[in-house]
């Protein structure tokens, strides 16, 4: 049973806000049920169906980060988690330090991604893994270098260089999960499945899902579109803005990285309603706006101002205003899909699984289907998989 095994996560982006999260919190799931709040897997729907799912305390973790501070200290200094629970779990912590990220100045990157590859199966080895897969935390990259990598060996390591068209640090991690056989999961904005990259990751067997995850404002607008869709009310506008002050945040505040972030976050609503608020052509009807606003931290604020019309041509308005901790919000997002995959795994899946769109703000879809934005219709195609499937039926 997967209940007695050990499952590895290697995380790209370690030391960042949401990676020393995820660590604290794994590293106190034995001892506090409040870990398990906000997640998925743990709500009654899925609870009741008493699937054999991985035990938070069996994942182990390593990465990697251009910072070499261990986690303890990186999750001090983001003061993000309370305190008592990075004290609780300072030991475990203290001893995990993230390896080097891959950088320019790193030379070879067929030396690097055999290295580390290495590395993964080492540590696998070494402590009796199960399972493995990799969390692409990487920062969101220009939407200028999100080119199409036509042009790019991605079997010959060795023609692989930074600098060249198409090639990007989140394509990279890709790349180093395909050589290492571990599944990948892109929690990023930044295109790393390239259609190369995901012939390679199916020819290998591996399993991949993404992109960008939904947590916060957007998580909102897919479960409020749909109503409004259903209610059957015509949305003149959506106004919606951010203001973050994390590292996330400082990121964004350049406007070419901003604009990847930004068409990831404008794709639902055309796809919900059938239509684009303000019309086809227009540019102001669906508005995202991301401001840096560095007092606030990683308690990111959303703002969304709706005008739609109703009976009988009537205008009216609705306001939304979300106060969330944007690190708390993703962690246990990324738990729910490590154990997922897990499961998908163990069924034999393989490529893509598309049916954790749910946790996807740009969610990634099988050739020739259209991608599912609509948050009540993701969540019944998750419970539909987990219910249906082979190992569900033995077990129920």
């Amino acid at each position: 049973m997967q209940r007695n095994k050990k499952f590895l996560m290697c995380i790209a982006g370690l030391g960042g806000a949401i990676g020393s999260t995820v660590s604290v919190g794994l590293s106190i799931a034995d001892s506090d049920d409040s870990v398990n709040l906000g997640m998925v897997t743990e709500s009654p729907i899925i609870k009741k169906m008493n699937l054999d799912l991985p035990l938070l305390k069996s994942i182990r973790v390593i990465g990697w980060d251009i910072k070499r501070d261990s986690l303890y200290q990186s999750a001090k200094e983001q003061k993000i988690c309370p305190a008592e629970a990075i004290k609780k779990a300072g030991n475990k912590l203290k001893n995990l330090i993230p390896r080097n990220a891959y950088r320019e100045e790193s030379g070879s990157i067929e030396e690097w991604i055999k290295d580390e590859a290495r590395y993964i199966r080492q540590e696998c080895d070494k402590n009796e893994i199960e399972q493995t897969t990799m969390i692409n935390l990487c920062p969101t990259e220009p939407y200028s270098t999100q080119v199409d990598d036509q042009d790019v060996d991605w079997e010959d390591l060795s023609t692989i260089k930074m600098g060249k068209s198409g090639i990007t640090l989140s394509r990279l991690y890709f790349r180093l999960a395909i050589e290492a056989g571990i599944h990948f999961i892109n929690y990023t904005p930044n295109i790393a499945e390239t259609e190369k990259l995901q012939k390679l990751a199916k020819e290998k067997g591996i399993i991949y899902c993404g992109r960008d995850g939904k947590t916060g404002q957007t998580f909102i607008k897919t479960v409020i579109a749909p109503a409004f869709r259903d209610k059957n009310f015509n949305i003149d506008g959506w106004f919606s803005t951010n203001i973050l002050g994390n590292n996330d945040g400082a990121t964004l505040s350049n406007e070419d990285c901003r604009l990847t972030k930004r068409k990831s976050k404008s794709e639902c609503l055309k796809s919900i309603l059938g239509y684009t608020p303000g019309g086809e052509d227009s540019e102001y009807g669906h508005q995202v706006h991301i401001h840096y606003y560095p007092p606030r931290g990683d308690a990111k604020e959303a703002w969304d101002n709706i005008d739609f019309t109703g009976f009988l041509g009537h205008k009216m308005q609705m306001k939304i205003n979300w106060l969330g901790q944007d690190s708390i919000l993703a962690a246990p997002s990324i738990l729910d899909l490590i154990r997922i995959l897990s499961w998908a795994a163990h069924n034999g899946d393989k490529g893509l699984l598309s049916e954790v769109s749910y946790f996807f703000k740009s969610p990634l879809a099988p050739n020739g289907k259209t991608a599912q934005h609509a948050a009540p219709d993701q969540f019944n195609q998750l419970i539909n998989y987990l219910k249906n499937s082979p190992r569900a039926e033995s077990i129920n």
